[in-house]
């Protein structure tokens, strides 16, 4: 008897034991890899770069492993490397890299482990002659007919059948008991053989009759319109060879004389269908047999074959839960959850690029992305939507499992649909067909909306099972952006710098706070290069990227560029300037600056302070120049009055109303202006005469570094300046003037400073007064700080004059002391009296000598005292 041996492989080459095991983190390559390897007779098999590879290794034992993943040092791919060549039982087993040069490079103990490196782009053909140089190929049979005479159609038996998916006809003896519609079928299963069988003209042609039973003739018309080649088969035959992986058919023993089969009987041709697609190597659906599905839905399967989505990178583990679940036999429906934009989309992606590289059942899954907008138009009519999605429904399970329906947003199901009168929407109506396993169904939402919409109805929620997709950290954002950076190169035309893929991730992950990694990273990566390639650069930096998240976050470039090194370093300097008579509380709220900003600080603010003293002495002017210095703008700051919010209704007034109340949706107070502008300078006034429970909602904004709003929203406090003021323990200052004797006015000082803190002390909660990093008492003004203050007070208002009116006055030391003669210092009040007698004496009648004409733009205004009066005269210099 002769035996043919079916090929299995594209150049005739059969399966052999010479299995090749693909360690991937990208979908797109590992079937790509899979794909030719298999092309030469190889059996490969792919796994993700999990903790489980290792392990599968060992239990598999494949006789080559190829590592397609990160190969830095600490990644996935470095170590699986380094403990596959220290276990006793796997070092033999020989190691393909595939991987950068220059990261290849880097590592010379991973270059003295490997077996042989392959470069990237990788090119098949030289991948599969390295592989073959460590194993060999699978060998060929000296001829494509193996005779074995010890095989007769007595010991194969009647019901023997291969495993190679063709059922075949035995040689029973008897005449050929065939009806002439089905020798056409017969032809066709025997077109795919190696060879016809030659035999002696005696041996007669002998097949046997198909499998035509009740139960396959009741289906017959379902799975013909779905074309599907199960039912045009034959008799199956098993255990033609011992061994498992040679694959072994009987064909035909002609006579000298063959019998021409009878003209066959017409029939219409069965539409295309998911099985007959997948045996044609395609992963399309015939738009005439599935007209919905085809329409208003997106084939992510066969954008996936054609390479047009994005390589999915580290999301291995929520893949293959995915596709554990969508191989069950019933509910198999998973649910992703995840904040938006943490890649729960990505994950559906990286299914349908996984499930190219597998076999069986799973590798013929069509992955439809549907949109259930574009499913609810045009149902306007009363019934119209259920005849609609009725539709649907038969479409998908006409499929027999192999569609597979991904839906976004999957609790826009819960009311879709819907005419008011009645419980009937989408998600009723798929309840039935999801619980039996016939609309296989993959869903995206976030948890908010999962627990609003799809937890509420538990009969609806049995039906799916959770995939958390939880938010990368920064290391795994930068993989992810490494893997995906050449498609944004591509588009842009331009190429990043490996230096602003670091940049964006931990940048957009410091200071962009109201999204979520890898979302914001990748908008960042985006926006830059648009930039860029605007501007007509070829490269993108770190500093681009730096200005792009400065752009979005509100931040001063500066800081990003780490170009304010030197401006913090001379800080005290700054605040010096624009505050008088306060240099030891100058140079500690420097040293917390600097030691919050150099990354001490964790996620807490980047100061938060306590200033004591009576009313005028500069509080509020340092929590002014704190925010022109640290963020470029005194308009940077944030004040309330906490004596509005002594009642304990005044948290709701900082952090928004909770919904159901007065007020909700618009926002707080307090988190508002610091979701909107996340660096910024926030002013406590009084914080002593805030409710307790107002005070004690502080303590998460100090520890934390983040507020909660009435929306649930998280705000994001670590880039602001926390500056918190009381004006307890005043009195005591009022003391210290009137202090006699040398050495006397010191002691006071420091005894009122002493007493203040102790009030304040008392006062407040001591969770809000241990969590302060500085408490800082302002003692009162002396004379000549008041004379310092009233000439920073002149040129301000000098230089808003000439911003106005393009108008420039000056003013000497004289006017200062007349100002100071005419009410301009207390001691009890500060520097206040001095701003309201420069209003009065100077801006005042200056104000009506431009009014009434005697100066305009371009003159110059020199005030001068003379005979106990202020006097105003154009400078003629």
């Amino acid at each position: 008897m002769v035996i043919h041996r079916a090929p299995h492989s594209q150049d005739g080459r059969p399966f052999m034991s010479k299995r090749i095991l693909i360690v991937e983190s990208d979908a797109t390559l590992s079937a790509t890899l899979q794909q030719a390897l298999e092309a030469r007779g190889f059996t490969a098999q792919t796994t993700g770069d999990g903790k489980g590879s290792v392990e599968l290794i060992r239990r598999e034992r494949p006789e080559l492993v190829v590592l397609a993943v990160d190969l830095s040092a600490g990644q996935n791919g470095y170590l699986i490397c380094g403990k596959l060549k220290k276990d006793d039982e796997l070092k033999t087993v020989p190691i393909v890299i595939i991987g950068s040069p220059d990261g290849f490079a880097a590592h010379s103990k991973l270059k003295a482990r490997a077996d042989e490196y392959v470069a990237k782009p990788v090119d098949t053909d030289t991948l599969v002659d390295r592989v073959g140089g460590l194993i060999g190929f699978p060998e060929l049979p000296a001829s494509d007919e193996v005779v074995d005479d010890s095989l007769t159609l007595d010991s194969l038996g009647e019901e023997s059948s291969p495993d190679f998916g063709e059922e075949i006809a035995v040689d029973t003896g008897e005449e050929p008991a065939v009806p002439g519609e089905d020798l056409d079928m017969l032809d066709e299963a025997f077109s795919d053989m190696s060879e016809p069988i030659t035999g002696t003209p005696e041996e007669e042609p002998v097949v046997a009759p198909p499998d035509l039973d009740a139960s396959s003739e009741e289906e017959g018309s379902a799975l013909d319109s779905l074309g599907s080649s199960d039912n045009d088969s034959l008799d199956v035959l098993s255990g033609l060879d011992d061994e498992p992986e040679e694959k072994t058919v009987i064909g035909f023993m002609p006579t000298a004389e063959p019998v021409a089969p009878p003209a066959p009987v017409a029939r219409p041709t069965p539409p295309v269908t998911p099985q007959a697609q997948a045996k044609a190597g395609t992963l399309t659906l015939d738009a005439k047999a599935f007209p919905m599905l085809t329409s208003m839905g997106r084939n992510l399967s066969q954008a996936a074959r054609e390479g047009k989505l994005d390589p999915v990178v580290g999301r291995a583990r929520e893949v293959e839960e995915v596709i554990d679940i969508l191989g069950k036999r019933r509910t198999n429906n998973p649910c992703l959850l995840g904040e938006p934009g943490v890649g729960k989309t990505a994950v559906v992606e990286g299914v349908a690029q996984r499930l190219l590289g597998l076999r069986g059942t799973l590798a013929e899954k069509i992955l439809i992305e549907l949109d259930m907008a574009t499913l609810v138009a045009g149902t306007q009519l009363r019934g119209s939507f259920s005849e609609k999605l009725n539709a649907l429904k038969e479409e998908v399970r006409r499929g027999e499992g192999r569609v597979v329906v991904f839906i976004d947003e999957i609790h826009t199901l819960v009311g879709a649909g819907s005419t008011g009168e009645g419980p009937q929407d989408a998600a009723n109506e798929l309840k039935t067909a999801m619980a039996r396993g016939e609309f296989p169904c993959i869903g995206a939402t976030t948890h908010d909306e999962y627990r609003k919409f799809i937890a509420a109805d538990p009969a609806l929620e049995r039906r799916f099972t959770s995939v958390t997709v939880n938010e990368p950290s920064v290391p795994e954002t930068v993989e992810i952006l490494q893997g995906i950076i050449g498609r944004y190169e591509e588009h842009h035309g331009l190429r990043y710098l490996p230096e602003a893929l670091v940049a964006a991730a931990s940048l957009a992950s410091r200071y962009v706070t109201d999204r979520f990694m890898p979302d914001k990273a990748i908008s960042v990566v985006d926006l830059a290069g648009s930039r860029c390639h605007r501007e007509g650069k070829h490269k993108v930096d770190a500093a681009d990227v730096a200005r792009v998240v400065a752009k979005l976050a509100g931040v001063p470039e500066e800081r990003l560029l780490m170009n304010d090194s030197a401006r913090l370093l001379r800080l005290e300097d700054d605040l010096s300037e624009r505050v008088i008579g306060h240099a030891e509380a100058v140079g500690r709220i420097a040293r917390v600056i600097r030691r919050n900003y150099a990354g001490f600080a964790s996620r807490r603010p980047m100061g938060s302070f306590l200033f004591l003293g009576p009313t005028g002495v500069g509080k509020t002017e340092m929590a002014r120049a704190l925010a022109e210095v640290l963020f470029g703008n005194r308009d940077a700051l944030v004040r309330l009055d906490m004596s509005e919010m002594s009642e304990s209704h005044g948290v709701s007034r900082l952090i928004g109303s909770p919904a159901g109340y007065v007020g909700f949706g618009e926002g707080g107070q307090l988190t508002e202006p610091v979701r909107r502008r996340p660096s910024s300078v926030v002013v406590l006034d009084e914080i002593e005469k805030a409710h307790r429970e107002v005070q004690m909602l502080l303590l998460q904004v100090l520890e934390e570094g983040r507020l909660t709003d009435g929306k649930g929203r998280h705000i994001d406090f670590s880039n602001t300046v926390i500056v918190m003021t009381t004006n307890l323990g005043a009195e005591a200052f009022s003391r210290t003037g009137r202090a006699v004797g040398f050495g006397a006015a010191d002691a006071a000082a420091g005894s009122a400073l002493d007493l203040a803190a102790d009030t304040a002390r008392k006062a407040l909660p001591p969770e809000l007064w241990n969590r302060i990093d500085e408490r800082l008492p302002f003692r009162p003004l002396v004379e000549l700080e008041v004379a310092k203050i009233a000439t920073l007070i002149l040129a301000e208002s000098s230089k808003r004059l000439a911003t106005e009116r393009g108008i420039v006055y000056t003013a000497g030391a004289d006017v200062v002391g007349h100002l100071l003669k005419s009410g301009g210092f207390d001691p009890q009040l500060g520097a206040r009296p001095m701003r309201q007698v420069v209003q009065r004496l100077v801006e005042g009648p200056l104000a009506e000598r431009i009014l009434a004409g005697e100066f305009g733009a371009g003159d110059r205004v020199r005030v001068a005292v003379q005979a106990g009066q202020l006097q105003f005269a154009r400078d003629a210099a």
